[in-house]
């Protein structure tokens, strides 16, 4: 399969090179319309895809031919820019899952002084105090159960931001290797 459009603004389109394979260069970004993460598994989805887009472009990089090394050398920065991108989209999240758990920790604080305040002003009407105490313990059962996804999700964020890490350490020192090939071959 012939390599069409492998970056937006390629000056080549179309490759004559039946070595160097289609892989499409769909890096999301959170501006994007197919940028969709509002679960994990989506959001674990879009980040094994751009994984896999990142390694397929390392296997090709490592295939150049002499005459293109120029040009993917400058496609390069447009690639570790949006890697960058990638990298901040990430850290933002992992913003966002830490505000969510602080509010889900003062909800459980409100929670507990709700059902302190209930067993004090109701104890007169002690079956009705018991179906509040239901509900809210009902009420503190799921936010504590959201609190363990929260958890769980900047666990995979930690892990998934390490292996990104690791990634763009393999990447910039792929991108050095490639610009000693070029000054070698120059």
């Amino acid at each position: 399969m012939l390599c069409k459009n492998v970056e937006p603004n390629s000056p080549l389109p179309y490759n004559s090179d039946p070595s160097i394979l289609d892989i499409p260069n769909n890096l999301s970004s959170p501006k994007s319309s197919d940028y969709n993460i509002s679960t994990s598994d989506s959001m674990w989805t879009l980040i094994c895809q751009q994984a896999d887009v990142l390694d397929a472009h390392t296997e090709q990089l490592k295939d150049l031919q002499p005459t293109r090394l120029e040009w993917y050398d400058r496609n390069l920065d447009t690639l570790f820019q949006r890697a960058d991108a990638e990298r901040r989209a990430v850290f933002d999240l992992g913003m966002k899952v830490g505000e969510i758990k602080d509010k889900t920790n003062q909800e459980l604080g409100n929670l507990d002084s709700r059902i302190r305040y209930a067993r004090r002003e109701h104890g007169h009407t002690h079956g009705r105090v018991e179906d509040i105490e239901r509900t809210l313990w009902m009420a503190r059962d799921t936010a504590r159960t959201q609190g363990q996804k929260i958890s769980a999700l900047e666990t995979m964020l930690a892990n998934q931001m390490n292996m990104c890490q690791k990634r763009f350490s393999s990447m910039e020192f792929a991108q050095l290797e490639l610009e000693k090939e070029v000054r070698y071959l120059r």
